[in-house]
């Protein structure tokens, strides 16, 4: 994709548009060269020009530097000078002499006595014979004269910069005479050393800074010496010579580098140039920029002018003549100026493409018309289009033959698609029939397999299998529901038949109970008696004998108890086994529900699948239906339509199967937990039963043992007037044992009693199981079934 197709359609239809647009970018793009180039250079001819100033305000600075060494050599020079060995007058001579040979800056030689500091000769004679003292000299951390002192004869001691007695700023030098107690002092001008400063930049200005005091030291401008610095700019200048030991800075007017001098000395170098001469080449880019866009605009708009009033124009009209060649106009004349240029081989192409069309539309109406054999068709057509048309009219010739051939086909497919949606229709009908029937609940109903057609055949396999596995499972639960209705019935009768026993056994606990209470009382009485033996033993005698009776009957009585017990507990076993026999056969009725839940799934799917064979004949009917105007296939829409229903009714019976489903698995779950909590209750009352037979046993021996000493008693009788005191003993024992079996008989009469409330519990809920297995059978017997099942898969 090109980038004009990004461009606005407004943009795009217009040439002149498009070339301002050309024009306004080319101009940008000038412009942003042209800026980028100006702020290119200015910044390389700014770094440029601070580089260079900054390397000269290092050289002025080395310079100043190697000044003050030449200084110091000088002064040391002089001061080794042998003409100050002869008197005053030949000192002086050689101080001229040799200041003759000095630089300029240099404006006075002095010849000192060093301890009192008396000028003894002087290049200026009016100094002669007064202290060095007058000539204003502050020497450094500004110490007196007289405490001047040098550590070898080779030192050279620099003043600080001062002004002398004319106002001048200079430096002196001192170095002792060798070998004597005379002093030489060299005294120079700054100002004037200051004349030697040079910079490559016009109007640059140069001064020597102490960075102490911030007061100018060197400079041309003398009345700024000894001063603080104030150019513009100052505090920027001065502030960065603060932080840096070199460097440069941009003001608002100047270019500023600095940088040290050395030599021992606080002192700076600084260079101000105006950037009016720093940055003029600069200015003189930025002009020459401006000139060459404002250049560039005016020819832009020029060349646009002239293409706008040219070759614009000719496009315009060739373009209104293109577009009503584009509309079908080809009798638009195409006018021919005699240009021989690009525009005049646009304008001779168009003309050969108008007369080229004219030709293709003929022949296009003549096969429009069915005229194969019209005279246009014989002219010659070169390119693929002529050789497009001459396919079309033997692809016409050809499809008229198809058509009358399609319309025959067409119409023998649709009389096979009638038959073939007639047979579907008829099957589809008794289908139905008996799906419905099926879903009513008549599990006997069989699907016709023989069948012409493939999907329709193995859907009446699949439902067949279906019905089969379902009316198994129904059959296996009707049968299971009977056999566990059965044997509820069994345990009901076999629970009665404890609950009897139970009873039987309470009672005759009950009646030992009472006669243990009665043997008790009477063997009270027969200890309150025995006190008066004597008179009452014929009474005692008849007691004993009735206690006996008694005794035996308890015996008697918890022997049977004691059998009964035995006989309750085979049975409560027997309950036990068969209750366990019954939960088994209750979990395998939920297994059997769980298969159910499996064939209906199954229902589901078969659904599932005519639905889409449905889907399928609606397909192949719209495929029929597109043959001749879409009727073709009406009667195989049909079909579609009616396996479709026969799906949806199957669904719904599926459904109803899913609801009886789910009531049997409820009704299931619930046995299951009735089942087992009656298998506990008969362990618990099972073990009650062994307790109370205990018990019994425990009972029948106490009795039995009280019965002995009761016959020991009658035995006794005779003798009891010898023997009272042991007959009183025996009572005592016989006492406790009545109380023992009086308490014995209580606890065997409760056990017994809770024994039957728990034969009656398992009664009730045995009562329940038989009416839920009953509830089971008549949904199952909704189902109607052929009442053979394969009990194979089962395991019975």
């Amino acid at each position: 994709m090109s980038l004009e197709n990004y461009l606005p359609d407004t943009i795009r239809k217009s040439y002149t548009r498009k070339f301002a647009l050309s024009a306004l970018l080319i101009l940008v793009v000038i412009g942003a060269i042209g800026g980028y180039t100006q702020v290119e250079v200015s910044n390389g001819v700014t770094e440029q020009q601070q580089q260079s100033l900054l390397t000269s305000a290092e050289m002025e600075g080395d310079s100043l530097e190697q000044w003050l060494t030449t200084q110091r050599q000088n002064t040391r020079s002089l001061s080794e000078h042998r003409g100050f060995a002869s008197n005053e007058t030949g000192a002086r001579e050689t101080l001229l002499n040799r200041k003759a040979d000095l630089s300029s800056d240099v404006v006075a030689l002095h010849y000192i006595e060093q301890e009192s500091g008396t000028i003894v000769a002087s290049t200026n004679s009016e100094l002669e014979g007064g202290g060095i003292q007058e000539t204003s000299i502050v020497w450094p951390m500004e110490t007196a004269y007289e405490d001047l002192t040098f550590d070898s004869p080779d030192e050279v001691s620099r003043s600080w910069v001062y002004r002398d007695t004319n106002g001048k700023t200079s430096i002196a030098f001192i170095s002792p005479v060798p070998n004597s107690d005379r002093a030489v002092v060299l005294v120079t001008h700054t100002a004037e050393r200051a004349e030697g400063f040079r910079s490559s930049i016009d109007g640059t200005e140069t001064v020597v800074v102490a960075a102490g005091t911030t007061d100018v030291v060197f400079g041309l401008n003398e009345s700024a010496l000894l001063s603080e610095y104030s150019a513009q700019g100052s505090e920027q200048i001065l502030s960065a010579i603060d932080q840096q030991d070199k460097g440069t800075v941009i003001t608002a007017n100047s270019l500023v580098a600095f940088a040290p001098v050395g030599g021992g000395t606080d002192w700076v170098a600084v260079k101000r140039a105006p950037k009016s001469s720093a940055l003029a080449l600069q200015q003189t880019v930025t002009t020459d920029i401006v000139a060459l866009v404002s250049v560039a605009i005016v020819g832009l708009l020029l060349l646009g002018w002239l293409v706008n009033r040219g070759p614009i124009q000719s496009m315009q009209e060739l373009t209104n003549q293109a577009t009503a060649v584009a509309e079908g106009n080809l009798d638009e004349p195409i006018r021919d100026e005699g240009r021989i240029d690009e525009v005049g081989q646009v304008r001779t192409a168009f003309r050969d493409i108008k007369t080229y069309l004219e030709v293709v539309a003929d022949q296009a109406n003549a096969l429009s018309e069915q005229q194969f054999n019209a005279d246009v068709l014989e002219e010659d057509v070169p390119g693929r289009l002529g050789e497009s048309l001459d396919e079309m009219q033997a692809d016409l010739e050809g499809f008229i033959s198809d058509i009358t051939e399609a319309r025959e086909d067409a119409q023998q497919a649709q009389a096979e698609a009638e038959d073939l949606a007639a047979s579907l229709e008829r099957r589809a009908e008794e289908f139905g029939e008996v799906m419905g029937q099926a879903a009513n609940g008549d599990l006997t109903q069989r699907l016709d397999e023989n069948t012409d057609n493939d999907a329709m055949g193995d859907i009446a396999e699949a439902f067949n299998h279906m019905v089969s596995e379902l009316e198994q499972t129904i059959t296996r639960i009707e049968s299971f529901a009977g056999d566990v209705n059965g044997s509820t019935e069994e345990i009901s009768a076999s629970a009665a038949e404890i609950k009897t026993a139970s009873e039987e056994v309470s009672n005759a606990v009950q009646e030992i109970a009472t006669g243990a209470e009665n043997q008790n009382e009477n063997i009270q009485q027969v200890t309150d008696e025995m006190t008066d033996m004597s008179a009452t033993i014929e009474e005692i005698s008849s007691s004993a004998d009735e206690v006996a009776t008694q005794s035996e009957a308890a015996t008697e009585m918890a022997v049977a108890g004691r059998e009964s017990g035995q006989k309750a507990s085979e049975k409560m076993a027997n309950i036990e086994q068969q209750t366990a026999a019954t939960i088994e056969q209750v979990e395998e009725l939920a297994e059997e529900v769980d298969r159910i839940n499996e064939v209906v799934t199954l229902i589901d799917d078969i659904a599932e699948q005519t639905n889409m064979l449905a889907l399928n004949a609606n397909i192949e009917a719209a495929r029929a239906g597109n043959g001749d105007g879409g009727t073709d296939g009406e009667g195989f829409a049909v079909v579609a339509n009616e396996v479709k229903q026969l799906a949806e009714e199957t669904q719904e019976a599926t459904d109803d199967i899913s609801s009886i489903i789910a009531d049997v698995q409820s009704v299931t779950n619930e046995t299951v937990a009735d089942m087992q909590k009656i298998g506990d209750q008969i362990e618990d009352g099972h073990t009650t039963v062994e307790e109370a037979t205990d018990a019994l046993g425990n009972i029948a021996r106490k009795v039995e043992s009280a019965n002995d000493g009761v016959q020991s008693i009658s035995d006794a009788t005779a003798e009891q007037a010898t023997s009272s005191e042991a007959v009183v003993a025996m009572v005592d024992e016989v006492g406790s044992i009545s109380e023992e079996t009086t308490a014995q008989s209580e606890n065997a009469a409760a056990s017994a009693e809770e024994q039957t409330a728990s034969v009656t519990e398992v009664t009730t809920n045995i009562q329940t199981l038989s009416e839920r297995a009953s509830d089971l059978r008549s949904l199952v017997g909704q189902f109607t079934t052929s009442g053979e099942v394969d009990t194979s898969e089962t395991g019975e």
